[in-house]
């Protein structure tokens, strides 16, 4: 009972997805059905959250009514039996947030909204929604019901997230490639995790993003207006095409459609990517990923946070005190996500022109 990724070579690609699967191993039949309608736009990350809230469902109503009993009940139309197997799993899903101190999350969301998904187009396929208006009824009744049912999340303080400019300033030293401070042994990755940093922190893009780039990612034009050349990243899945297959055991993934993006980037940045591509990069038969492992592999999520980890615990005791200060956590780090976000466009300008 959980959800698992299909990735193995037999899979078609256009099938290799999160799939919830039963104690058996057999796929559940609605929420597959779900997935592969309701779910296609949404990002991995997005679908496997999503599937387990709705597995998490399935086991409750095996707990109340059997193994493998949810599916029929939906094809079924048994909306009573469905109804007080929802408003179960909304006790329970209360009771552990409360256990838990948090407010209640994305599970009992997703499971409210398969089931009133489900429900419709199964009685919409079969025509009983305009000859049956008692079971549109119903079918309200119960939307109506789980909306007086669901509960506000617990409020939380909002976190600011932008890095203090000192923060910043620090960590441009840190990841200089010449810096007696870089804590990277190899010119290689040095010269790879710097490149990592600016495109993190001057593309804004999200940590998924900067690993599915290809090496010719950036593209130019002349600007006959500008007299100069501009240039751009455009922002995409490079696997998507299958001339590659990403083996990545988690594999990253752009957050949703509208992810999909071209980005300008400066005449600086443009640069790096390119000095780093012909330079530095770690030749590889395997990938045309732009950020690549020791083995010329597509660099992981884990590695990519294990420099990030590396840089954070390099920084100076004034730096981490100004995180701590401001997040008011003593075990508080700085994070990829973290450099989406500009302090303040001065000091990035600032540091940005000192040379390499």
């Amino acid at each position: 009972m959980s959800v698992v990724h299909l990735r193995d070579p037999l899979v078609p690609t256009a099938l290799q997805c999160c799939v919830a699967i039963n104690a058996g191993g057999v796929p559940r039949f609605w929420a597959t059905i779900y997935d592969l309608t309701d779910l296609s736009a949404l990002a991995e990350g997005s679908r496997r959250r999503t599937l387990a809230g709705i597995d998490a469902f399935y086991v409750r109503v095996e707990v109340m009514y059997g193994a493998d009993v949810l599916d029929r009940l939906l094809v079924t139309l048994d909306i009573d039996s469905v109804s007080h197997a929802l408003e179960a799993f909304l006790l329970r899903e209360q009771n552990l947030a409360a256990f838990e101190q948090r407010g209640v999350g994305g599970r009992w969301h997703a499971a409210s909204r398969f089931v009133l998904s489900t429900l419709r187009n199964i009685a919409a396929a079969r025509g009983l929604l305009q000859e049956i208006g008692s079971l549109r009824q119903r079918l309200q009744d119960l939307e109506r019901r789980i909306g007086r049912l669901e509960f506000p999340p617990a409020p939380h303080e909002r976190t600011i997230r932008a890095l203090p400019a000192a923060v910043l300033q620090d960590l441009y030293e840190i990841f200089d490639p010449r810096s007696e401070r870089n804590p990277f042994r190899s010119e290689v990755e040095r010269f790879r995790n710097f490149t990592l940093f600016h495109v993190l922190l001057h593309c804004g893009l999200r940590a998924g993003e900067a690993l599915l780039l290809p090496v010719d990612c950036v593209r130019s034009q002349h600007d006959p207006n500008l007299v100069r050349d501009r240039h751009w990243i455009t922002v995409r899945n490079m696997f998507d095409d299958g001339t590659e297959t990403d083996r990545r055991a988690l594999a990253p993934s752009l957050k949703n459609t509208y992810a999909l993006r071209q980005i300008p980037v400066t005449d600086r940045v443009a640069a790096l990517i390119r000095d780093f591509t012909s330079m530095f990069r770690r030749p590889s038969s395997d990938t045309e990923a732009l950020f690549v492992s020791n083995r010329g592999r597509p660099l992981s999520q884990r590695m990519l946070e294990l420099v990030m980890a590396r840089a954070n615990a390099a920084l100076s005791r004034t730096a981490h005190d100004l995180l701590v200060d401001q997040r008011g956590n003593k075990q508080a780090k700085f994070t990829a996500h973290d450099l989406r976000r500009h302090p303040s466009k001065r000091a990035v300008q600032a540091r940005s022109s000192r040379g390499r």
